[in-house]
């Protein structure tokens, strides 16, 4: 893969000292490409594998001559004995510096050492390994540093640095070239063969026009970039699986309420959001009970034709399956009740609480997916949410009895976690 800079403008921005130039040809364009879109952590811990085995390859090598040392008295016994029975022995031949032939010269050396070098010690073999790794690290190095003095562009915003990678996208910090707005951009390869950048910025400018537009990111620029698109949205805090230790309860039911308001806003505008999870939600800037939903590539309307969409079954899985509903995992349609599913998983793991069916392993996806939906079918709500507030597992209950075009009692789950 070309990776996400392969046909991205380049550009020279000036600093205090100077100009800050794109990396030299030396460093290989697809090397930049892997490590910048890899965060700092991995990029710091991450092998370089295939740098290692060039490296290794590039080393060179002790081969010993077949005919030193004792081979050189065993081909000698042969040639006389060669000799003896008529035949004439072949004299080896190389070429001299002037290009002439000239007869290839053994040179004796002492038995040990050359069976020192035949036959390495240990030892030596992991220290030329660790001296291999080291200088992959240090061209890994090298090269994070010179793709952090390159700024990559997009449309007119550059890219200072990347903020998450998903299935279906990466997404970067970046920031107006000429006004200095800081925002952020989601990219996604042109190749893929689900695309959902075009799809999700139209979604934005059309929940806009409603009454979600609070609740959702402004989109302010969206095209192509090399081999890439992208889509360049608001820039929100941090999502809500990183809140658990950082709120109290209270706050948490505010979060709760305020992920209510954002759901019935989405759905009034004729959406579901089918991909719910704490990772989708974060919080406004600025704030610490406000939502935003983000991450809309899996969303689509509910009506058709002014009316409901009937109920079917897809035999698809749309989401998460450790947030998704059990009629999702049955592979039905998706409407506003499976949005409320998300919500209380996501609500019971940001309370501290590991969800019963997060631990499940399985030999396949569809596997998994399956024991995940027998545990979400028998387990009673509160083996779900024994350990979070009385409200949640209310409102859950409320959620079990939804029907498929049913709306939704907004109302009635927000006076629950009022009381």
């Amino acid at each position: 893969m070309r990776g996400v800079f392969a046909g991205l403008q380049r550009c020279v921005v000036p600093d205090a000292g100077g100009q800050r130039q794109c990396p030299p040809p030396s460093i290989e364009r697809r090397d930049i490409v892997r490590l910048f879109k890899m965060s700092a952590e991995q990029r710091d811990a991450h092998p370089r594998r295939h740098r290692e085995e060039a490296g290794a390859r590039a080393e060179p090598r002790y081969r010993p001559h077949q005919n030193h040392g004792d081979s050189h008295g065993q081909s000698q016994n042969h040639a006389e004995g060669q000799a003896h029975q008529g035949h004439v022995p072949v004299q080896a031949h190389t070429r001299n510096r002037s290009g002439r032939d000239a007869p290839h010269q053994h040179q004796h050396s002492h038995p040990h050492r050359q069976q020192h070098h035949q036959h390495p010690h240990p030892h030596q073999h992991r220290h030329q390994q660790q001296h291999q790794r080291r200088r992959s690290s240090d061209r890994d190095r090298e090269v994070v540093r010179q793709a952090a003095a390159c700024v990559l562009v997009v449309g007119d915003y550059e890219l200072r640095k990347k903020l998450g990678q998903g299935s279906f996208g990466s997404v970067f910090l970046c920031k107006h070239r000429q006004t200095g707005f800081v925002a952020c951009a989601k990219l996604e390869d042109l190749r893929t063969t689900a695309p959902q950048v075009e799809y999700e910025y139209k979604l934005y400018r059309s929940l806009a026009k409603t009454a979600a537009r609070t609740f959702v990111p402004a989109v302010y620029d969206h095209g192509r970039a090399g081999d890439f698109r992208y889509v360049v949205m608001d820039v929100g805090g941090t999502d809500l699986s990183a809140v658990t230790a950082t709120h109290s309860d209270r706050e948490k039911l505010r979060l709760m309420s305020s992920c209510l308001d954002a759901l019935r806003a989405v759905h009034d505008a004729g959406v579901v959001h089918r991909d719910l999870k704490p990772k989708n939600m974060l919080l406004k800037t600025g704030t610490r009970d406000q939502v935003m939903l983000i991450d809309f590539g899996l969303a689509k309307g509910f009506r058709l034709g002014g009316r409901h969409i009937v109920n079917q079954r897809k035999g698809t899985i749309a989401g998460t399956a450790r947030y998704a509903s059990v009629p999702c995992l049955m592979g039905t349609q998706t409407s506003r009740r499976d949005d409320l599913y998300g919500l209380c998983y996501s609500m019971a793991a940001l309370f501290g609480q590991p969800l019963p069916w997060q631990s499940v392993r399985g030999a396949t996806k569809e596997e998994r997916q399956q024991k995940t939906l027998e545990l979400k079918r028998t387990l009673e709500p509160r083996a779900v949410f024994h350990s979070c507030p009385a409200p949640l597992a209310r409102i859950y209950l409320r959620v079990l009895q939804l029907g498929f075009a049913q709306r939704p009692d907004y109302e009635k789950y927000q006076e629950l976690l009022r009381a």
